[in-house]
């Protein structure tokens, strides 16, 4: 979709210019217009309840780690993972061919996840945080421990939080 958004600032640009061809420079007012649409189509209708048209059509919907609505926050940090946005998306699906629990890597980052619109929470797991050092820098993610998913473990509310690759906390 941002892309999209690219065409259009592009077209616009070009009529200006078939309009107005003695003028050197669009309007500044264009220049905000691609980075204020998309944040507010990228975090405010993302996160509302009926969501963005990808997510209509592919009948998904973005939660938080308790599978709620996601925070404006959560959605704003999802979304400056996309600003250097062809380093981001290019990380964002090299990261995801080689996920097995299938997260972005943007939604690592943000602490959110792509579920079905009609999924509920099963139960609590434990959270396990995972280290990842990505083009020089170390992020630090949660994710849910999906061993404790398959054993069975979901059922109960979690007793202890793992970290960094299975030590044990303090």
């Amino acid at each position: 979709m941002v892309v999209l958004w690219f065409a259009v600032l592009l077209t616009a640009w070009i009529g200006w210019f078939a309009l107005h061809p003695e003028s050197e420079h669009p309007p500044a007012a264009t220049l905000w217009l691609l980075p204020l649409t998309a944040y507010l189509y990228l975090t405010v209708v993302k996160r509302s309840r009926l969501g963005s048209l990808g997510l209509l059509v592919t009948g998904t919907r973005i939660v938080d780690i308790e599978g709620k609505r996601p925070s404006l926050l959560r959605m704003t940090a999802r979304f400056l993972w996309l600003l250097p946005l062809p380093l981001g998306l290019l990380l964002d699906l090299g990261w995801l061919l080689e996920e097995p629990a299938r997260q972005t890597l943007r939604d690592k980052w943000a602490g959110t996840f792509v579920v079905r619109r009609n999924a509920e929470p099963i139960g609590r797991v434990p959270l396990t945080y995972h280290r990842i050092c990505l083009v020089g820098i170390q992020l630090i993610v949660p994710e849910l421990d999906r061993r404790a998913m398959s054993t069975g473990a979901a059922e109960q509310p979690p007793t202890e939080l793992t970290m960094w690759h299975g030590e044990q906390a303090n």
